[in-house]
C-alpha cells in the first residue's frame, strides 16, 4: 500500500501505518515527524529544511542484509539532518548499522533509542551505532535509551 503526503505547507504530520506502507512525502516545511508502524520504504520528495524533531517507531518488513533496502532507509534520514530532536527504532538502528556510510547531524541535541524488550536487539548493535552518532553530532548533549515493555 502507498501512502503519498504533498502538503507543502504542513508542519506536523503523525502516521500511525499497520500492514506495510510505502510512505512518499513531499513536506519541505515539516517541524515535526512521527511515525509508527510497518512500513517497507520511507521516502522524501525533497529536504525537511525546517525539520525539528523526528520520532521514527516502524519496523521495516524486510531485513537490511539487502544493502540497497538499507541505503533507502538511510537516503531518508539523510533528508532529516537539520534536525534538533531525533527518537529511533530498533528497525532505523539496524539500517545504521549495516551502512558503509555514516550520516552528520549537524544541529541534533537529543537522540532517543527505542529497545523492545521482547525482542532480541543486541546491546553491541546498539553501543556501536550510538558510538559513530555520538561522534558525527556535534552538538549532541543528551542519548536515552528506553526500554519498550
Amino acid at each position: 500500500m502507498n501512502v503519498t503526503v504533498k502538503p507543502k505547507s504542513l508542519q506536523n504530520l503523525k502516521l500511525y501505518l499497520k500492514g506495510g506502507y510505502k510512505v512518499n512525502m513531499d513536506t519541505p516545511d515539516l517541524k515535526y515527524l512521527f511515525i509508527t508502524g510497518q512500513v517497507l520504504e520511507l521516502n522524501s520528495i525533497q529536504s525537511f529544511d525546517s525539520i525539528e524533531e523526528a520520532v521514527l517507531y516502524v519496523e521495516y518488513l524486510y531485513l537490511f542484509e539487502d544493502l540497497s533496502r538499507s541505503q533507502n532507509a538511510l537516503k531518508f534520514l539523510y533528508e532529516l539532518q537539520n534536525l534538533r530532536l531525533l527518537n529511533l527504532s530498533k528497525s532505523i538502528l539496524k539500517a545504521i548499522c549495516v551502512s558503509p556510510v555514516m550520516l552528520t547531524f549537524p544541529n541534533l541535541s537529543k537522540i532517543r533509542v527505542f529497545v523492545d524488550c521482547y525482542n532480541n536487539t543486541p546491546s553491541s548493535m546498539i553501543t556501536q551505532v550510538l558510538f559513530h552518532l555520538c561522534g558525527r553530532c556535534p552538538n549532541l548533549e543528551v542519548v536515552t535509551i528506553d526500554e519498550l515493555l
